[in-house]
């Protein structure tokens, strides 16, 4: 009989720096996580899955059209 495994779940992080912005001026476009599609053409669509705004460990789901793959 094979051992049930759990894959690990995928994890990222990053960060920039930003010369002549303030944090407070910046936060309020990255606090809304879960429409970073409204930022980035290629992506069609993005929204919360798990997890509470604001807060560490919040899932979205990214997708992306077949288009842009070519």
């Amino acid at each position: 009989m094979e051992e049930d495994r759990q894959q690990p779940k995928w994890e990222g992080k990053t960060s920039a720096e930003l010369k002549g912005t303030a944090a407070e001026e910046v936060w309020p476009l990255l606090a809304d996580f879960c429409n970073i599609y409204k930022w980035f053409q290629s992506l069609e669509i993005s929204y919360h899955v798990e997890g509470v705004p604001g807060q560490p460990g919040l899932i979205r789901y990214c997708g992306i059209s077949f288009y842009y793959l070519y």
